[in-house]
């Protein structure tokens, strides 16, 4: 069955393209980075990743501020924005016991959510997330952001192919880059990262009281696999699934295990 897309209206007037298939308890995804709901068609590897994830669910994705389908040139990309964004498309679609799945950034979003808005959710998965950046990797993305804002047609996109996809296939990698131009703009694209490295969750992650899945391949490049070690710990009951692997993004490399494990 093919996605059905409706846009929700934020808080702050943005609208956001939200996707959902099938019917069951609801699994909300929320998105790494970048995304584009539209490009995810064009599946790469199947089956796909979130056609397995979604299985006897309601699968909610959506493309948050600034990227996709959704409301570009922003500015805002605050977490305090990312999670009232989510509560919004929670409310309009009238979703309740929601099992959230976060990648990445998406994981923090999802973080931040459970702990302001525990009535809502039911079950938390996290995949590659961090707490915090540390300084060395802030360091890393100073560097890369002038490249992301100033080339993003060009090699503005090549750092994230190694901090990503690092092993990808020939053809993953080319998709990668289109998709990451067609996403969003250099400026945004940068605005986000910028944004994203200021994100900290780690005083709240005690407070969270739902049962939580971390995952993490042990050889992300991207974010060490301390980081959901160190998550893992600090919530509660929270259970930690180590996996093979370096590819960043879930829906890439050897899904098997991730998928099993959840």
């Amino acid at each position: 069955m093919e996605p059905r897309i409706q846009y929700v209206k934020t808080s702050d007037g943005l609208n956001l393209a939200v996707s959902t298939t099938g019917s069951g308890p609801p699994l909300v995804v929320v998105p790494s980075w970048i995304s584009h709901l539209e490009l995810d068609q064009q599946e790469l590897v199947k089956p796909s990743f979130f056609k397995r994830l979604g299985k006897g669910s309601r699968l909610v994705r959506y493309d948050k501020r600034g990227m996709g389908l959704s409301t570009r040139n922003v500015g805002d990309y605050s977490l305090d924005a990312q999670v009232n964004d989510l509560h919004a498309i929670i409310e309009r679609l009238q979703l309740s016991g929601v099992t959230l799945f976060g990648s990445s950034q998406g994981g923090t979003i999802c973080i931040a959510y459970a702990v302001h808005h525990p009535e809502n959710v039911s079950r938390l998965i996290l995949f590659g997330a961090y707490h915090h950046i540390p300084a060395a990797v802030k360091e890393t993305l100073g560097a890369i952001l002038p490249l992301v804002r100033t080339d993003w047609t060009g090699l503005g996109t090549s750092p994230m192919l190694e901090m990503f996809i690092s092993g990808a296939s020939t053809q993953t990698r080319d998709f990668f880059v289109h998709y990451q131009k067609e996403a969003a703009n250099g400026e945004d694209a940068a605005a986000i990262l910028e944004a994203l490295a200021a994100y900290d969750v780690t005083s709240i992650l005690p407070n969270i009281r739902v049962p939580t899945l971390v995952l993490h391949r042990r050889d992300d490049p991207a974010v060490s696999v301390d980081q959901g070690h160190e998550i893992a710990s600090l919530i509660p009951n929270a259970q930690f699934v180590p996996l093979d692997g370096r590819i960043h993004l879930p829906y890439w490399g050897d899904i098997e295990p991730l998928i099993a494990a959840i």
